[in-house]
């Protein structure tokens, strides 16, 4: 290897990163003792980049044109082959010292290691992005952890982050993601369908933030047996990924600036957009899953009214939304034409839906939103004492308010087509 050629040396700092990452990922796993013995040795190929970058910017950033003070003389300094090689080494030495920091700190504060693998390989490629995700990740975590370790839960937002942890968990990451996606939007000039790019995944990352720390709420009020089982926890966790596998996918094609829904034509959009569909329908069932819970608990921290509500509100969501999503996946004609409308005059704020056509997701988004209206008009109702307070009459009651707003959706449904 001749050492006086930055290309030659390149290869040499890539070479060396690879085994540096895999043994971070390997060293979570190993034995606690051994672990303990070897904590170190993750920042043997840390150090011996910083070496070769120390080298590297006395011998060439140093005498090298161009500076840090604009873009400009950035971009001057590093079109020099030799600057260049010395900025690589300097992203691979520190980005892998970071990915040392956040393997320490997920076994030292018994973080899922499993779920740190995937923040240790994003740390790898896009560095802090990594590094974020991996706050995101913990943080949300330590809240939860803290809620649920306390001795009461009485607010209303501890009962709202102490509800299903993995929902609660799930939404809070997305509360702390979603500014990335903000400040995108503001930077990004490019269109689809004459929206800007980010603002699908945007609006999609505030739903379900509510629909997540609205369900996680909704648990605290099932039974301990059914809160605690095994297949309820589980099918939470299966719910959460569904819902990270959504945001992958609709960030990664805003990022290429690619349609999300309705792409026939990408090599890669095309074929996952059908699974999306079947990931959907998996994440919207938490909602049934959770309303079928609480028909079957008898609360004693609600009036049965309430309790009827919530649980028929969240039924008549899934039953709703369900079919209505699947009529808008199989219409693509009528879906696109809204979307390149959305940006007009006459389209509300934020949604994006139209005033003066007919546009079915207008139908989808009041369906999903049973799991509010419905419970919240039973609350209502409840506390006016304008129906029985006996299981059988609020039930007839919490049937009658989700039979009306569910006749509603489907009139809105029915005029818009």
């Amino acid at each position: 290897m001749n050492i006086t050629n930055p290309a030659e040396v390149f290869e040499l700092a890539n070479t060396l990163a690879l085994p540096g990452w895999l043994w971070l990922i390997v060293w979570m796993f190993l034995p606690r003792r051994l672990r303990q013995k070897t904590r170190y040795f993750g920042l043997a190929v840390p150090v011996l980049q910083a070496l070769l970058y120390g080298a590297a910017a006395l011998v060439y950033i140093i005498t090298a044109d161009g500076n840090f003070g604009s873009l400009d003389g950035v971009l001057q300094l590093f079109s020099q082959p030799g600057a260049a090689f010395a900025g690589w080494v300097h992203f691979l030495s520190f980005d892998l010292l970071v990915g040392w920091c956040i393997a320490m700190h997920a076994v030292r504060h018994q973080v899922n290691r499993l779920l740190t693998i995937p923040c240790l390989l994003l740390t790898f490629m896009a560095g802090p992005l990594g590094f974020l995700l991996y706050g995101a990740f913990y943080v949300s975590a330590l809240v939860v952890r803290r809620v649920a370790a306390a001795d009461e839960a009485s607010a209303i937002w501890q009962q709202i982050v102490g509800g299903q942890p993995a929902l609660a968990q799930c939404g809070l990451f997305l509360l702390l993601i979603t500014p990335v996606l903000l400040i995108a939007l503001l930077m990004d000039t490019r269109t689809v369908l004459d929206v800007n790019v980010w603002t699908k995944p945007l609006k999609f990352s505030l739903a379900l933030i509510v629909y997540t720390l609205t369900l996680s709420w909704y648990a605290c009020y099932l039974s301990d047996r059914w809160r605690t089982s095994i297949w309820f926890k589980g099918f939470a966790s299966i719910t959460v990924a569904a819902i990270m596998a959504e945001m992958i996918w609709l960030v990664s094609a805003s990022a290429i600036g690619e349609r999300s829904h309705f792409n026939v034509s990408h090599a890669v959009l095309a074929p996952v957009y059908p699974v999306m569909g079947i990931i959907a329908v998996t994440l919207t069932a938490q909602a049934l899953v959770i309303g079928v819970g609480l028909l079957r608990h008898q609360s004693a921290s609600l009036l049965p009214l309430t309790r009827y509500s919530l649980a028929y509100g969240l039924i008549a969501t899934f039953v709703l939304t369900v079919p209505i999503a699947s009529y808008l996946a199989s219409s693509p004609a009528n879906a696109v034409l809204t979307a390149a409308s959305a940006a007009q005059a006459n389209a509300l704020p934020l949604t994006g839906l139209l005033r003066e056509a007919g546009v079915s997701r207008v139908a989808h988004f009041l369906a999903t939103h049973a799991m509010h209206v419905v419970p919240l008009a039973g609350w209502f109702v409840a506390r006016t004492r304008l129906a029985g307070s006996g299981h059988r009459s609020s039930a007839a009651v919490a049937i009658g308010l989700s039979a009306l707003y569910s006749a509603g959706v489907l009139l809105v449904f029915i005029q818009a087509l």
